[in-house]
């Protein structure tokens, strides 16, 4: 008897013919299961019956009423309750049985064997035993009875497949509906979070378009002042290079493209943004201090969108020292090391530091240390799109230190 995923399968080769020789040669065996919740033994598998009669046993019902004594109990019942083989001589004793059992048995000596997994009932073999002459011995009683434990340790090992594989299911489509439930609140949250920006870009963009109304009528006003003029229109770019600029970051915090990652030297990216900048370094007064890591590993990082975010940083750092008093040391140190699993770059100035109340929302749109915009929103994005990590450090008075770590390539 082996015991397959397939719950019938197995019940079948429990009463196939062979499954019993040579102690009884059965050619139509019923096997009964257990309804524990109903109290009923269930007819599960029917074997030598051909045509409709076998849809009128599959699915019989018998009733297992109090297991206390045995006065007025079926040879089924006697069988489940007593956990003993019972033998049925046919005649009368067949007519003890079920009606449709009668039917399918007149005639017939039959046994009916209990299935047991854990000294308990699991089920019934009722089987003919129409070829075997004389009575069964207790050496064949034995034999019946080991293979009935034998047989409801199958049945008790298939059910509790069943049950995992029913739990494993039924966790599988929790997992599918809690999932489905997370993107629908994520798409919620999203359109919330859109609306809530489309409401702050159209406050922002009206402010520069204001300045920009008000400095073109006063030009208009007075089209032969030219110094005036010439002023007002370069108060005109200086707004629309603001409203561009945040249209642009607008652009991108909102776009989904994902990066394009390639082994990428931070070194390299950070010792040419010093290049470039060491003349406004000079003009703003700041001492850059570089402490690049001669053995730093490549990042995995995206060519375009990377650059941008060191810029934004450095950028940050630099504005944030504008307003010290001119007497107050400008410093800003950059840093590169390396963990098992990231690179990371480190700018650290001597600003004011961020207030503690504002931590927990620095990058939050247009919520920023140095005026309102998406710089450091824009950042957090590509650095999540990185599957990456930027973290801030800082106290009132003694600067901020913004980290970046981004994938090491592997």
């Amino acid at each position: 008897m082996n015991a397959t995923s397939d719950l019938r399968g197995v019940l079948e080769s429990m009463v196939s013919c062979e499954a019993t020789e040579p102690v009884v040669e059965s050619n139509r065996a019923v096997l009964f299961l257990t309804d524990a919740e109903h109290g009923e033994l269930v007819a599960a598998v029917v074997l030598g019956v051909d045509g409709g009669f076998r849809g009128r046993i599959e699915g019989l019902r018998v009733a297992l009423p109090d297991s206390n004594g045995e006065d007025g109990l079926n040879p089924l019942q006697r069988a489940y309750w007593g956990h003993e083989v019972v033998c049925l001589s046919g005649g009368a004793a067949v007519r003890a049985l079920p009606e449709q059992l009668q039917t399918l048995f007149v005639d017939s000596k039959v046994v009916c064997i209990p299935l047991m997994a854990e000294r308990k009932p699991v089920g019934l073999i009722v089987a003919d035993d129409k070829f075997r002459h004389g009575a069964l011995t207790d050496a064949g009683i034995r034999v019946l009875r080991t293979l009935g434990f034998m047989a409801g340790l199958i049945v008790d090992n298939a059910r509790l497949q069943q049950r995992i594989e029913q739990q494993s299911a039924d966790l599988k489509h929790t997992t599918a509906t809690l999932k489905d439930t997370q993107a629908r609140l994520a798409q919620s949250e999203r359109l919330a979070a859109i609306g809530s920006l489309l409401a702050r870009v159209s406050d922002e963009v009206r402010t520069p378009l204001t300045t920009i109304d008000g400095l073109a009528r006063a030009a208009g006003a007075r089209p032969v002042d030219r110094a005036l003029v010439a002023g007002n229109a370069a108060g005109i770019v200086h707004e629309v290079e603001k409203a561009d600029t945040l249209l642009r970051e607008l652009l991108e915090y909102t776009h989904s493209r994902p990066p394009s990652l390639e082994p990428t030297d931070m070194n390299r990216l950070v010792q040419a943004l010093a290049n470039v900048h060491e003349a406004e370094l000079s003009g703003r007064g700041v001492m850059l201090s570089l402490d690049l890591d001669p053995h730093l590993p490549a990042a995995s990082a995206d060519h375009n969108s990377i650059p941008r975010v060191l810029l934004h940083l450095w950028q940050n750092s630099l504005q944030s020292m504008d307003g010290l008093p001119q007497s107050s040391k400008r410093c800003l140190r950059v840093r590169t090391s390396s963990t098992p699993e990231a690179v990371t770059v480190a700018f650290a100035d001597s600003g004011p530091g961020i207030p503690p109340e504002s931590l927990p929302h620095i990058f939050t749109p247009f919520f920023m240390r140095n005026g309102a915009g998406l710089g450091l929103a824009v950042v957090k994005k590509i650095i999540d799109d990185h599957h990456g990590a930027i973290e801030v450090e800082s106290k009132p008075g003694a600067g901020a230190r913004f980290i970046v770590s981004l994938p090491r390539v592997r």
